[in-house]
């Protein structure tokens, strides 16, 4: 469903997982994706078509049935009747979603609670918030986080982080004067899982923005943009005049038409 929508520039508040039927998902309330700007799911229904104990096919909605239809938001499992057939309200799809992950050593696992309550309290209504902990088996990571074949990396990161093998706080108090862009990505290419472009996200999320983040996305995207492909070498060359600023110059270029 997620994929038809976005095809068409729309959205849903679908579940956070992509086994998440819909039908039982829109009757057990349905809290989802951007839930906190669109409202639950089962909210998003228009009208249903229900077949009742006794076998009759009847509509549902605020003006048809109106009980029938509140009991319908939210009953779950209890609900006494069949839907074979929801009408939704849709949303404009998103121009851009953006994720962030942030990793804490467990010791500091009340302190970064702490910290998501009070952003939780004053963050915009578009904004998710979510805590993973490092005992999570790899399983977790590649199918609940979906992150598929990096799942394994970022068990394995997790876990150092937690058990003090490795140090990545110095890495986001650090001043650029006190540690270079040059060995902040050096470090960082040392973790298990960590390219170039990974690197390069990373900086980018601890405000260090001279790494070009060039990938299977960015690079058609670039040739779009420029009329013409260019080798990553031109492409770096073309934007190494902003200096320690290229690579947020380089993703505002290739991201104006979001705007």
């Amino acid at each position: 469903m997620a994929d038809a929508l976005d095809a068409a520039r729309l959205a849903f508040p679908l579940g956070h997982c992509g086994n998440v039927a819909v039908g039982g998902y829109l009757l057990g309330g349905g809290l989802g994706w951007n839930s906190g700007q669109w409202g639950i799911a089962c909210h998003a229904i228009e009208s249903a078509d229900v077949v009742m104990a006794d076998g009759s096919l009847i509509r549902v909605s605020e003006l048809e049935n109106p009980e029938i239809f509140w009991a319908l938001r939210g009953a779950g499992p209890a609900f006494f009747g069949i839907v074979t057939r929801y009408r939704l309200r849709l949303q404009p799809s998103p121009r851009a979603i953006t994720e962030a992950a942030w990793v804490y050593p467990i010791a500091r696992v009340a302190e970064a609670t702490r910290w998501m309550q009070a952003c939780a309290a004053v963050m915009p209504v578009n904004v998710e918030l979510s805590m993973a902990m490092a005992a999570a088996p790899e399983r977790f990571y590649r199918d609940v986080v979906r992150a598929g074949y990096r799942g394994a990396y970022l068990r394995t990161l997790a876990a150092g982080v937690a058990a003090g093998e490795i140090e990545l706080e110095s890495l986001r108090i650090a001043a650029p004067d006190e540690l270079a862009d040059e060995e902040v990505a050096e470090r960082l290419l040392t973790l298990p899982g960590v390219g170039p472009y990974a690197a390069a996200h990373v900086m980018m999320l601890l405000g260090r923005h001279s790494r070009l983040i060039l990938d299977s996305w960015s690079r058609p995207k670039w040739a779009t943009v420029n009329g013409r492909k260019a080798s990553d070498a031109t492409i770096e060359r073309r934007f190494r005049r902003y200096g320690p600023y290229a690579g947020l110059a380089f993703w505002l270029r290739l991201t104006e038409d979001w705007a």
